[in-house]
């Protein structure tokens, strides 16, 4: 097509009607609409100048056939890619659902965990007014206090692993930090 350009800049219009034929016969055979449009009209343009109605006539059809391609094919591109974003909208309002279902499972989850360890620290006051083994209350407080460190680390976990960035080091360094900010207070509970 720039070898029919430049040749009919220089004035050779038989060269540059030969060079857009075999550009325009290329575009057809690759399916490239924007060449056929342009070409098109360049050889409509040539055979106007020389007079040849009816070759000009055939090139004009060509060009509106072309420009009628490209104009389905530019809304068949805008339809599948609608549907695309649809498609993607759907799957994500899906996932959305998903996610919101298992934070209702999970906030259920810590309710009923948080109401069974106060359950066992009000059971542990209650028990001690009665006549029961020593043996027995201090293993009810080691079980509580483990079940309230792990509830603890439970709820923070996901806090921690994004501070720590999951170094196992760093996270067990945080749980021993934890866990060693909860022991004098459950020592001092068991003194109670």
């Amino acid at each position: 097509m720039r070898k029919g350009e430049f040749e009919k800049r220089q004035g050779q219009d038989d060269a540059a009607l030969t060079n857009f034929e075999e550009a325009f016969q290329y575009s057809l055979q690759s399916n490239n609409y924007y060449d056929q449009i342009k070409v098109g009209e360049k050889i409509a343009v040539l055979y106007r100048e020389r007079g040849d109605a009816g070759k000009e006539l055939e090139y004009a059809n060509l060009t509106n056939t072309a420009k009628n391609s490209l104009i389905k094919f530019l809304i068949d591109e805008n339809v599948q890619s609608a549907e695309l974003n649809n498609i993607l909208a759907q799957k994500e309002l899906e996932r959305q659902k998903i996610e919101e279902k298992q934070d209702r499972q999970h906030n259920l989850q810590y309710l009923i965990i948080t109401f069974f360890i106060i359950l066992i620290i009000m059971s542990l006051v209650v028990i001690s007014f009665y006549r029961v083994p020593v043996w027995w209350i201090r293993s009810m407080g080691y079980v509580s206090f483990i079940m309230f460190f792990e509830f603890i680390v439970l709820l923070i976990d996901g806090w921690l692993h994004h501070l720590t960035h999951g170094s196992p080091v760093l996270i067990l360094l945080g749980k021993v930090v934890i866990i060693s900010g909860l022991s004098p207070f459950i020592t001092g509970l068991k003194r109670r």
